[in-house]
């Protein structure tokens, strides 16, 4: 939530896996009570992930990020 983006459900799932002391993921539809909040939704669409991916992936090239249907396991390098 402190990073203000959303991920698809494969790149969540991937977070997932790396464990919550490193990455925590947030569903939009099972964790309501988060999206309770007018702060934290605010913050969402203040931040963005035009901004988050600015600062996140700034020194990633076009050709290392993957597009949105590429495979999964190419998906998961980049994120890790």
């Amino acid at each position: 939530l402190n990073l203000g983006l959303l991920v698809c459900i494969e790149c969540s799932g991937i977070h997932r896996q790396i464990g919550v002391h490193i990455s925590k993921v947030r569903s939009l539809t099972l964790d309501t009570r988060v999206w309770s909040s007018k702060g934290t939704v605010h913050m969402f669409e203040h931040i963005g992930n035009s901004v988050s991916n600015a600062l996140w992936e700034a020194n990633a090239t076009a050709r290392d990020k993957p597009a949105p249907g590429a495979a999964l396991a190419e998906k998961e390098r980049f994120v890790r």
